[in-house]
């Protein structure tokens, strides 16, 4: 049985070998290195849970083109072809079973809501079954350092939402049978999983201190389907083609404060773009944030061990440019290093703009490759501006209590809403909103779980801490719990204040008991919780209990009395006051003497 597979590039073949329990090495597949291009395909090498099979995949002309995905005995016997995928296998490891008989991988899909779609396929007899609807399945769950969001387990198959890693996760499940998807269920991060999320550079196998960026560079892959398809107009191929130089800048730019993506920037500067024009980024993307040329030079040919420490330490990720000669083909590729020390590719980590993910940088230099260049941004960062949060322009959301963005930008410190409308909060925006901004006459509502679900909470007015609240009706929490909010252009959430009526005695216009019922009803968007009572001239009861009847007592005087009601719904939402009038008349005594027109008679009743 196997207990590793393994890939690796050797001159102009690409191997894999799987190691045996014994100790043995066998190879199992032999190609040409530009059918399976390290290591941009070997996301797809895996290991079967009893260690009997493998998955790999194979394409042509670039990493993603005319892709095939194959299974195979781990004895090199029954090969078999799980899928082909013209252009659209995502670039994220498939994922066993645990009995070996399924594989989950995930393909492009323009009709998907965000662009990719679930799928898993039976490796025994080669059927395969799509998720037609994955509610916030997008390729952000499986970018940066965050765990493989797609899982098996004994109960079936699932995917994963980890948010920002502040130790909760949100999983969804997927039947099997009919391939609909549950409701959300929030559930805590295991120890290995909050461990990934919270070293987001610590990839490097060193046992020096590598040198850490005060902040995460945003992670982008060139072959995300928002922006693969997308046309460089200068030089006719795709972002995920080749821009692979776009988006490690747009990362880089991103982490200077820019608010840019691969889509963005490739816009931007257009003709510039393909091949990349590395100043005219700097100058016509960046809104002055960043500089190529400053301080020092912007382009170091070969590699330079020394300057790439340094730059590091200055708070500066660094573009490098990676290539392989082989067979008359040149490959070239660039990624961003994020952290690293000393003067041995295993000392550095880098964000791989082929995919989004956090990787050592042996993962390239250790399939042939070589650093041939490094190329410097200076700039300033947001943070050194103290990341100035926003006061005004629509319902904002921020990080910190007392309105503190935490020296983050938006979409991680703070998030703003102008319009009426809802939104999931983003990854990593998810589970961290500790104090809000109100416009006057607008509301929001805080949700505790993503798609408006779970418990939630209506604010019309500022907010500048959360802690110690909770969402309305329950024990959760409100502080860096909320994962979606919708906005209102109204002070009620959308909720229509309650209305109702009163009468007395059903409807008695006469009384001779100053002990009468009063008979209530209201109704309106929320439950009705609570009512209070008074007389025409006396103070309101304090609130209580709505209930349907009320026994009340009329002041002592003979004549018309108004009694007043007011109506209070689940949110806090009053009604009207509304009145009923009564008139009250004391019943004679049998002994007390009428003088009418003079005359003196004595009542007998």
């Amino acid at each position: 049985m196997a207990t590793r597979v393994i890939a690796s590039a050797e001159g102009n073949r690409t191997r894999i070998r799987i190691e045996t329990e014994d100790g043995r090495s066998i190879t199992l597949v032999d190609q040409p290195y530009d059918r399976i291009i390290l290591p941009q395909l070997n996301a797809f090498i895996t290991l079967s849970p009893d260690g009997k099979q493998i998955s790999y995949a194979t394409a042509t002309y670039t990493p993603s083109m005319n892709a095939q995905l194959w299974v195979l005995r781990t004895d090199g016997t029954d090969k078999r072809l799980v899928g082909e995928f013209r252009n659209n296998l995502f670039i994220t490891p498939p994922v066993w079973s645990p009995d070996g008989q399924r594989l989950a991988y995930v393909r492009t899909d323009s009709s998907a809501p965000h662009g990719i779609r679930l799928e898993w396929a039976n490796v025994t007899n080669g059927t395969a079954r799509a998720v037609p609807d994955a509610p916030g399945f997008s390729p952000d769950l499986f970018y940066g350092n965050r765990p493989n969001p797609i899982r098996w387990d004994e109960e079936g198959l699932a995917y994963v939402d980890y948010g920002n890693g502040f130790g909760k996760k949100i999983v969804r499940r997927v039947s099997l049978e009919t391939a609909a998807v549950s409701d959300p269920v929030p559930a805590p991060m295991e120890d290995d999983e909050a461990d990934a999320m919270k070293d987001w550079a610590g990839v490097a196998t060193i046992e020096a201190t590598p040198v850490m960026l005060p902040s995460p560079v945003p992670a982008f892959s060139q072959t995300d389907p928002r922006w693969r398809n997308t046309g460089m107009r200068s030089c006719g191929l795709t972002i995920g083609d080749a821009g692979c130089a776009l988006t490690a800048t747009s990362g880089v730019l991103a982490y200077f404060g820019v608010n840019t993506n691969p889509a963005l920037l490739n816009s931007t500067l257009g003709r510039q773009a393909c091949p990349i024009i590395w100043q005219a980024a700097a100058d016509r993307a960046s809104g002055g944030r960043a500089s190529f040329t400053a301080p020092g030079t912007g382009r170091v040919d070969g590699i330079n061990w020394e300057t790439l420490e340094n730059n590091l330490r200055q708070e500066r990720p660094v573009v490098i440019l990676v290539d392989r000669y082989i067979s008359g083909r040149y490959f070239t590729h660039f990624v961003t290093v994020i952290s690293g020390v000393g003067n041995s590719p295993a000392n550095y980590t880098i964000i791989d703009s082929w995919d989004g993910r956090v990787k050592n940088l042996t993962s390239y230099t250790g399939n042939g490759w070589s650093v041939s260049g490094l190329r410097i941004f200076g700039g300033t960062r947001p943070a050194d501006e103290a990341k100035k949060c926003p006061e005004s322009g629509g319902v904002i959301l921020y990080q910190g209590s007392d309105y503190d963005c935490g020296y983050e930008g938006e979409e991680s410190g703070w998030i703003r809403r102008d319009t009426p409308g809802w939104q999931n909060l983003p990854t990593n925006f998810n589970d961290r909103a500790s104090s809000l901004r109100v416009p006057e006459g607008w509301s929001v509502k805080l949700y505790e779980h993503i798609d408006r679900q779970g418990a939630s909470v209506c604010r019309s007015a500022d907010d500048a801490n959360f802690r110690g609240q909770t969402f309305d009706g329950s024990n959760v929490s409100l502080n860096d719990e909320a994962s979606s909010f919708e906005v209102f252009d109204n002070p009620t959430c959308g909720a229509t204040p309650p209305t109702g009526r009163v009468t007395i005695d059903s409807g008695a216009s006469l009384t001779s008991s100053r002990h009468v019922t009063l008979n209530l009803s209201a109704e309106g968007s929320g439950e009705i919780t609570h009512m209070r009572v008074r007389n025409n001239s006396d103070d309101w009861t304090s609130w209580e209990e709505y209930a349907p009847q009320r026994e009340w007592r009329l002041p002592d005087q003979d004549g018309k009395h108004t009694v007043w009601v007011q109506y209070r719904d689940a949110a806090g939402l009053l009604s009207p006051e509304y009145s009923a009038e009564v008139i009250y008349s004391a019943p004679f005594s049998n002994s007390i003497p009428l003088i009418l027109r003079g005359l003196s008679f004595v009542t007998g009743h």
